[in-house]
């Protein structure tokens, strides 16, 4: 850097020495009679310029990188109701059964997992040309993953129970897990999304004919990756205590149900865009929009299962839970054209000549993604649960790969460094 300064330095010499040789030459010349003055003055002002255009502009900071620590939100998952209760004194044919009287969902029937998290980005480039006409750049971020867990307990003295649509007839029904003087138990949930990842890598074109002294606008063109996955664990455990009950079940007898819905989705594509910066004085503001378009691949999972055990016997394992059942178990690949648009803002101040800091907002939606609370079908074919005395029906629950958005937004405080 020092000997590209003092190169630049010897050169403005040069340039210096030259005009002031022409200016010389041109206050001492004398005219004589019949000399051409326009002519001479032509022919100066073109050397002079000549001078001039000869001297390389003064070095600039031809890289840059940038750390971003981020404060997002992102959208949560739907989760339907999964766990539900009654007020004492509710008939054993109406407990959990959703739209009875009385019925209040306790676990599910909103939004879950969609509270604020931190995360980080990290950009960097350079500058290809002394006059930063183009450059190639990078940038990579990651968001917190973020678990819900829920849990209801019962023994025995409140309703606790497991809603569902019986696909046989059409009717609201549900699994009591917890009734007075018949079973004890408890339903738990666990909703997470986890490796929000993305980054990408491209060219920056200086579009010059909107340049001015205080803006430029850049054309922005790469490639985009991102990724992300969630899930959806439920578990049931109920105890019977009851030593009179109509199946014959004897007191002490558990049943544990599992189910799990997991998602992946994984996005490729071509981006494109324009950002623009406005400098006055030590501040600046700068406003990019991008669109990327592309591929994502999602691949769902689905497993549940059911062990039971009576007192003074072997524990019996069985597929399927509750909403997990021999219907939608299993693995499946999809992939769908996205587009994933993004808008970034900020104002920054220069502290010293190389650093400067920034607040800047940040919004991106992400199309065609599966997640896995979209997976649950809460209409079910009980003949299908493990246990059951009859078969036949519809294959419910079925495995859906209903797509979707993400979107995720927030603020970003930032260090730039030029150097």
């Amino acid at each position: 850097m020092y000997l590209q300064s003092l190169g630049a330095y010897m050169k403005n010499l040069k340039a210096l020495f030259a005009l002031l040789a022409i200016t010389s030459l041109a206050y001492g010349q004398k005219e004589l009679p019949g000399d051409n003055a326009p002519a001479a003055s032509k022919t100066e002002a073109a050397e002079v310029n000549d001078a001039l255009n000869n001297v390389e502009p003064n070095p600039r900071s031809k890289s840059w990188a940038d750390a971003e620590f981020l404060l997002w939100w992102m959208r949560g998952q739907n989760l339907p109701a999964i766990a539900t209760t009654n007020p004492a004194g509710t008939s054993a044919a109406q407990a959990g059964v959703l739209g009875a009287p009385g019925t209040s969902t306790i676990i599910g029937g909103a939004w879950a997992n969609d509270g604020m998290r931190t995360g980080g980005k990290f950009s960097a480039g350079y500058w290809l040309n002394n006059a930063q006409d183009i450059a190639v750049e990078a940038d990579f971020f990651f968001l917190q993953n973020l678990t819900e867990s829920y849990n209801q307990v019962s023994d025995g003295s409140t309703i606790l129970a497991r809603p569902f649509n019986n696909a046989l007839d059409g009717t609201p029904s549900a699994v009591r897990i917890a009734y007075p003087g018949d079973v004890s138990g408890s339903i738990s949930a666990q909703v997470a999304t986890n490796g929000f990842v993305g980054g990408g890598i491209g060219l920056r074109q200086n579009l010059t004919s909107f340049q001015t002294s205080n803006f430029r606008l850049d054309a922005l063109v790469g490639y985009r990756a991102m990724t992300f996955s969630d899930s959806v664990n439920i578990d049931s455990n109920l105890t019977s205590i009851n030593p009179d009950n109509a199946n014959f079940v004897a007191v002490g007898t558990t049943i544990n149900a599992s189910d799990r819905f997991s998602s992946s989705n994984t996005f490729n594509g071509f981006d494109t865009g324009f950002a623009g910066e406005y400098n006055t004085g030590k501040f600046s503001f700068q406003s990019s929009f991008r669109i990327a378009l592309g591929m994502t691949q999602s691949n769902v999972k689905v497993n549940g299962s059911t062990t039971t055990s009576v007192p003074g016997t072997d524990s019996i394992s069985s597929v399927g839970g509750l909403y997990a059942l021999s219907s939608n178990i299993g693995d499946v690949g999809n992939k769908a054209v996205s587009i994933i648009p993004q808008f970034n803002t900020k104002a920054g101040y220069m502290i010293t000549d190389s650093i400067k800091a920034s607040l800047g907002y940040n919004f991106l939606v992400w199309s065609g993604v599966v997640r896995s609370a979209n997976m649950i079908d809460t209409t079910i074919n009980p003949n299908l649960i493990p246990g059951s005395s009859t078969t036949g029906g519809p294959a419910r629950p079925s495995l859906s790969m209903a797509q979707s958005a993400i979107w995720a937004q927030g603020l970003t405080f930032s260090l730039e460094y030029n150097y």
